[in-house]
């Protein structure tokens, strides 16, 4: 993995606990019918303003999702907006 320029705001968030804390809780929120359900993430990091965060899928795309701290029953909660990689994430994508 590459190493990652943070916008402002956002902070890294390594594995281990604090990780698998996040990754929980996006698994526990999502519905049968949401696009994430079933996917693999491992967190990479989050923003300091507000519950997003950003995860990298097992394909190398990445997704920034706004966790809700509740489970959901729809599939347009959590938000989540998947992007190519991270350079598309950072808007350097072509």
């Amino acid at each position: 993995m590459e190493e990652i320029e943070w916008p402002e705001g956002w902070r890294p968030i390594g594995g281990g606990d604090t990780g698998t804390l996040f990754e929980g809780e996006l698994y526990r929120e999502l519905c049968a019918a949401h696009a994430l359900y079933g996917l693999r993430v491992s967190t990479l990091g989050r923003r300091d303003d507000c519950d997003d965060f950003l995860f990298l899928l097992d394909d190398g795309r990445v997704v920034e999702v706004h966790l809700t701290w509740q489970q959901e029953d729809t599939s347009e909660w959590p938000k989540a907006q998947i992007y190519r990689d991270l350079d598309e994430w950072r808007g350097l994508g072509s």
